[in-house]
Parts: C-alpha cells; sequence; structure tokens
C-alpha cells in the first residue's frame, strides 16, 4: 500500500536494510601460504567512492605466495627458479630424475593466484539487488510476492526480501487498520469499542510466512547435511592421499591416482566453515609430501601444467563469456564461481602462467567496469528522487504548518491532501541508500504528527457530541412526557420552547443524529396530532359563529342613530351584549373580526361623543356601565381609572412646565417671543379644558 517506507517500516526492518550475506569460502595456502581475503564487504551504500575503490584494487598475478607491497609475484618467483636443481645435469637413472625434479617442485607450493578486489563479495552484490517499494504494493500483492519467493532454490540468499516484504505486511495493515480506526471514530465509535479482525489475506500472508520460514529452515539442515557430507568426502581424500606416500612402486600410477582426486577435491561442494583452513592446509601439505617423497619427473610435471593450463584456460572463457550475461549481479555471482574453481587448480608453466592470469583477470576487471557504470548510471536517478521526495516532504510540513483546524470540513480536505501527497511518494522511485530512510523519516514525521493532531481533534469533537447526546436526549424525554398532556395551550407553548433548544445544541454522533431526531419528532407530533383532532370538531361551530358576527357586524354599521341618545346607548349596548353572546370563531379569523368589531361599535360611540358635554358624560357613563357588566369588568374599569389618573397627572405636569416657561417671554418684547407666547398659552389652555375632562371621567369611574 502506502510507498510506506512509512509507517511503512516495522522495528524489524528498515527500506535500507540490506539482506544478510554468506562468506564466502576462501581457502588458504599450505603452511607457506596466507590466504588473501576475499574482497572486502563494502558499505550497501551505493558511491562513487566504492567503484573508485573496487576499480583501484587489481588482482595479483600467479604465486603460490603473498606478494608484499613492495615485491612483485615475478620476483618471488626469480628467486623459486634460482635454486640450482633445476639445471639441466645428466642423471643417471630415471628414478634419479624424478628425485632431482621432486626436489625442484617440492619448494614451489601449488598454483594459487592471490585475489585482491577481483573476488566477488555478496555484501558488494546488494547495490546490484533490484530495489523495490513493498511498502507500496497492497497486502494481495505482498502475499503474491511471498508465495513467489518460496519458488526459490536459496531461500537464504533472499532473507533481506523476506523481511522487507513481511514487515511492509505489516506496516500496511497497521496503517489500514488504523485508517478504520479513524473512520469509526470520526462515525462516533467508542475507541475501545473498535476491534481489528484479520480477514482471509492475513491468514493467507501467515501461512506463507510460515512455509517460508519452514522451507528455509529445511534447506538450512539439507545444506548442513550437504557440508557434513563434503567435510567426509575430503577427510577420505586426505586419507587417502597419506596412504598414497607409503606407496611408491609405480610412480606414474600414482600420479594419475592424484589427478583423480585433484579433480575429485574440485567437485566436491563447501564444508562447514570452521574446517575449511584445517581442510586446505592438510590438502596442500599432502600434495607437497607427495612430490617430495615421490620425486615426480619433469615429464609428468610438464604433463601436469598443460592439464591446469587447459582449465585454466576453459575458464578465461567461461569469464569472457559473462561479458554477454545481462544480469550483472549473475555474471558477478558466476565470476567468483570461477574464482573458486580458479584457485583448486594447480599451476601452469612460469611462461605462461601470467599470460593466462592476466587473460582471467582482464574479463572480470571488465565484469566489474560494468557494475561501476551501472552504479554511477544510478546516481542521477537517485538524485531527481531524492529532490522529487523532498518537495513532497515540503508539502506535508505546509499541511502540518496550518493545524489544528476548527471544522471536520477542514480537517476532510486537508487529510484529502495528505493523502495526494502520499501517492506521490509512492510514485517516486528509491533515492539512494543513504539518503532514502532519512527523507523517508522526514516525510514519515510530518504524516504522523498531522494524524497525532487529528486524533486529538476528534477526541475532543467526541466529548462534545456526547455532551449533546445527553441534552438531546433530555429533550426528547421531556416532550415524550408532555406528549399526552392536554392543556393544549400551555403544552403547545412548552413544545414550542423545547423545539427552540434543540436548535441550540450542537450536533451528535451521525449513528445517533437521526434517530435522536425521530424520537423527539415523534413526540411532539403526537400531541399536535391529539390537538389538531380536539379542535377539528369545533369547526363547523366556529364557522357558524364566524356567520353570526358578520351579520352582527353589517347591522352595526347600518344602524343610524335617533334623537334620544339614551335608546341609542341601549342600542350600542345591545350590540356589545350580542357580540359576546356568539361564541368562537376559527383562530385565524379571531383578531380580524374582532378588530371590526371594535371599528364599528367605536363609531356609533363616538357618534354619540359629538353632542354636549352632559351626552359625552353619559355615553362615558353607559361605557364604563357596559364594562362593568362585563365578568372581568371592574378590572378593566380599575384600569381605566389609573389610565385616566396618569394622564392627569402627565398634564398637569405638561401645564406646570409651560407656565414656567411663559415667564421667559414676560419681559421680551420681540414679535417671535409673542408668538412663541401666545402658542404656549392655547397648549395651556387645551391641556386645562382636557384635564377638565379626565377628571368628570375619573368621577364617573369612582361612581361606578
Amino acid at each position: 500500500m502506502q510507498n510506506s517506507e512509512e509507517s511503512l517500516q516495522t522495528p524489524e526492518t528498515g527500506p535500507n536494510e540490506k539482506p544478510e550475506t554468506t562468506p564466502i569460502e576462501a581457502p588458504e595456502t599450505a603452511s607457506t601460504e596466507v590466504a588473501i581475503p576475499i574482497e572486502a564487504p563494502v558499505n550497501t551504500e551505493i558511491q562513487e567512492a566504492d567503484a573508485e575503490e573496487i576499480a583501484a584494487t587489481e588482482l595479483s598475478e600467479e604465486s603460490n605466495e603473498v606478494v608484499e607491497p613492495e615485491n612483485t609475484v615475478e620476483e618471488v618467483v626469480l628467486e623459486t627458479e634460482a635454486e640450482p636443481i633445476v639445471a639441466e645435469t645428466p642423471l643417471e637413472s630415471a628414478v634419479e630424475a624424478q628425485e632431482v625434479e621432486a626436489e625442484a617442485t617440492s619448494t614451489i607450493e601449488l598454483d594459487t593466484p592471490a585475489v585482491a578486489e577481483t573476488e566477488v563479495a555478496e555484501e558488494e552484490l546488494d547495490d546490484l539487488l533490484p530495489l523495490v517499494a513493498w511498502h507500496e504494493k497492497s497486502r494481495p500483492e505482498l502475499v503474491i510476492a511471498m508465495k513467489e519467493l518460496l519458488g526459490n532454490s536459496d531461500l537464504e540468499a533472499k532473507k533481506a526480501t523476506f523481511s522487507s516484504i513481511r514487515a511492509a505486511y505489516r506496516t500496511n495493515k497497521e496503517e489500514e487498520v488504523s485508517s478504520k480506526r479513524m473512520k469509526f471514530i470520526e462515525n462516533g465509535g467508542d475507541p475501545l469499542e473498535f476491534e481489528v479482525i484479520n480477514d482471509d489475506t492475513d491468514l493467507e500472508f501467515e501461512e506463507a510466512v510460515k512455509a517460508f520460514v519452514e522451507k528455509r529452515n529445511d534447506l538450512r539442515k539439507q545444506k548442513e547435511k550437504e557440508l557434513a557430507d563434503n567435510l567426509k568426502k575430503k577427510q577420505e581424500i586426505l586419507d587417502e592421499l597419506k596412504k598414497m606416500m607409503e606407496n611408491t612402486e609405480n610412480i606414474p600410477a600414482s600420479f594419475d591416482r592424484l589427478h583423480e582426486l585433484q579433480a575429485t577435491w574440485r567437485n566436491i561442494g563447501l564444508v562447514p566453515a570452521g574446517h575449511v583452513d584445517e581442510l586446505w592446509k592438510n590438502y596442500h601439505h599432502h600434495i607437497n609430501n607427495f612430490y617430495e617423497v615421490i620425486k615426480i619427473n619433469k615429464e609428468l610435471r610438464e604433463l601436469d601444467q598443460k592439464k591446469n593450463l587447459e582449465l585454466k584456460t576453459s575458464l578465461c572463457v567461461k569469464a569472457e563469456e559473462l561479458l554477454l550475461e545481462e544480469s550483472i549481479r549473475k555474471s558477478l555471482d558466476d565470476y567468483k564461481s570461477l574464482q573458486d574453481q580458479w584457485k583448486d587448480i594447480g599451476q601452469v608453466a612460469r611462461e605462461q602462467s601470467e599470460v593466462v592470469w592476466e587473460r582471467f583477470r582482464s574479463a572480470g576487471d571488465k565484469l566489474f567496469d560494468r557494475r561501476r557504470q551501472y552504479i554511477q548510471g544510478q546516481e542521477s536517478t537517485f538524485t531527481e528522487n531524492l529532490n522529487l521526495k523532498t518537495a513532497v516532504c515540503e508539502r506535508a510540513e505546509v499541511i502540518l504548518a496550518e493545524v489544528p483546524f476548527k471544522s471536520h470540513q477542514h480537517w476532510q480536505e486537508a487529510s484529502e491532501k495528505m493523502a495526494a501527497a502520499l501517492e506521490d511518494w509512492k510514485k517516486i522511485g528509491f533515492a539512494s541508500r543513504k539518503d532514502n530512510e532519512v527523507i523517508w523519516q522526514r516525510f514519515k514525521t510530518a504524516r504522523d504528527s498531522f494524524y497525532e493532531v487529528k486524533e486529538e481533534f476528534y477526541k475532543s469533537l467526541r466529548n462534545t457530541q456526547n455532551h449533546n447526546y445527553k441534552l438531546k436526549v433530555d429533550l426528547c424525554m421531556e416532550a415524550e412526557a408532555l406528549k399526552e398532556n392536554n392543556d393544549w395551550k400551555k403544552t403547545g407553548e412548552r413544545l414550542r420552547v423545547l423545539q427552540e433548544e434543540w436548535k441550540k445544541v450542537g450536533p451528535v454522533a451521525k449513528k445517533h443524529s437521526d434517530k435522536l431526531w425521530t424520537r423527539f419528532r415523534k413526540a411532539c407530533d403526537v400531541f399536535y396530532e391529539s390537538r389538531n383532532q380536539h379542535f377539528a370538531g369545533m369547526n363547523s361551530e366556529q364557522d357558524e359563529n364566524l356567520k353570526k358576527k358578520q351579520d352582527l357586524l353589517a347591522a352595526i354599521a347600518a344602524f343610524e342613530l335617533g334623537e334620544d341618545n339614551n335608546a341609542n346607548f341601549e342600542a350600542l349596548k345591545a350590540f356589545q351584549a350580542q357580540w359576546m353572546e356568539i361564541g368562537h370563531v376559527p383562530m385565524k379569523e379571531k383578531d380580524s373580526v374582532h378588530k371590526a368589531f371594535r371599528t364599528a361599535i367605536d363609531a356609533q360611540f363616538a357618534k354619540l361623543k359629538a353632542g354636549n358635554a352632559e351626552s359625552r358624560r353619559q355615553v362615558f357613563r353607559n361605557q364604563v356601565s357596559n364594562i362593568s357588566s362585563n365578568p372581568q369588568g371592574k378590572d378593566k374599569l380599575h384600569q381605566q381609572k389609573n389610565v385616566v389618573q396618569d394622564k392627569i397627572r402627565r398634564l398637569q405636569t405638561e401645564v406646570q412646565t409651560l407656565e414656567n416657561n411663559i415667564g421667559f417671554f414676560a419681559n421680551s418684547k420681540s414679535k417671535a417671543a409673542d408668538e412663541m407666547r401666545k402658542d404656549i398659552e392655547r397648549k395651556i389652555n387645551k391641556a386645562k379644558e382636557e384635564i377638565g375632562a379626565l377628571m368628570d371621567q375619573l368621577s364617573i369611574l369612582r361612581e361606578a
């Protein structure tokens, strides 16, 4: 899944973890020789310095001794040749010739070239391993990759790949679980209720891992058995070589048998590492003893060297054919095998030794040149990938700098940007081994920090939603307690208050939101349906009452006042009584019809007020009498009396203020001041008239 170098690493392996390597068995020469170590393992980082260092180290010439820096192989060989025993002195017999030749050859060990950095160390070949972004693959793809590993014959060489796939799968699973947990929490789920469930893919992967481990263990046991068998075979050869020293009767037959044993020795595979040095020393010791004891003749030695030349020439041909191999890693693996074979072959004639060795080494140098060029070609790609990954890191860090957000919407948008950054990361190839882990940790740190802050936000949001949930449950319970109440007005008002409070309460988790609203709405609907059914039976009666009141309004509007004010007053009073006797009208018509009645009746009473003061007083008395006959009349009269008293006090205060103001214009002779004084006087007189009329009304109210 996720270029999950990310979180896509587990503590077991990192993206740059190099596979374990098995050291190459490098047999030593006899006691006079020191085995030159195989090419020292280099850092798995692909660096130009590595390639230069390898190129600078050349394979030494063939020699049976270690070449010190100040001496050349040629000088050592010449010293050996200086022995007087190699001179062509006439020999008295074949046996004597064999003895002399054996003495000459006894000082020359088997031809084992000192091997410098042309030796192929397995750790170096890590640079040629294909870089696979396992963390970017899905879990099913990783299952397939793990199963494909089982088809390899050398599982030990696939340990690094195995660890990388397993780490990527675990990281992939962890991120998938983390994503599901986040969605579960965002939807209102309790983190403690979240469960991690292994699916069929997990089971299939674990079975593949188990199969790999079991097969690798079986192969290890098989390898150990092979090593033990090889050790036994080589020890048997050593035993036979030792016995050959005791039988010197048939020299040619012994020499032929020696060649057979040498060929058999070369064809035997690896032995346990702890026995390599001892076996190699014993082998050379017995070979040297053979030459010393048997005193092999010069012709046989030349024949031996000729066969060795043929064998080494064939190795040169094979080494040169490796230049056509497409896989650089395979060509170097095969060349290492050829090096091992070269060391097991004896020496060749001195005049041909350097030529054949230079040919073999030249092929190796060209193979290493291919490797060096391959590594150098990767550097530009690695640099470009590093720049691209750095840009993605900067994008992620910009997103991180904007947090925390206050809304779910903003978090969603930022999460989409972070996910897009991860997808872009997956599309980018590897940086160099030394940079890849560093840049990945930078990107992973930004992502992890982002999601940590996001988790804190949703944790706080859950607490708020839980509080809102409790508030809405309380509102539901109160609405349910009121739904059967038939105090229509009071209960209806309370339900309206509850609905307003519901609007003010914040959101709850999605999984509760619809259920709570349905519960609350249902309780309210029960009440409203009951109330509607109750008033449904009253509609026809109210419609009839509306018609009666509309007819009465028409009658009031058509009424003409007569000369008898008392009769007029009684008629208007009768209209009021008749109006009160008519029942309720539809609610939507109530205000408008009542307003029409007050307008009509007040208009008629206004006509009565148009008479003299006594008539007005009489009209007021009638109004007071009409009000007092009402069940709540006393309260209304009391309120009216307070209103009249307030008006009187207000007018009296106004008169006092006006009288004080008029004093300012007493000594003024200007026309403007005179006009203002007259205006104030008119206001004072009008106010006093109103006070008189109000005093009459107050008197009537007090008498009622």
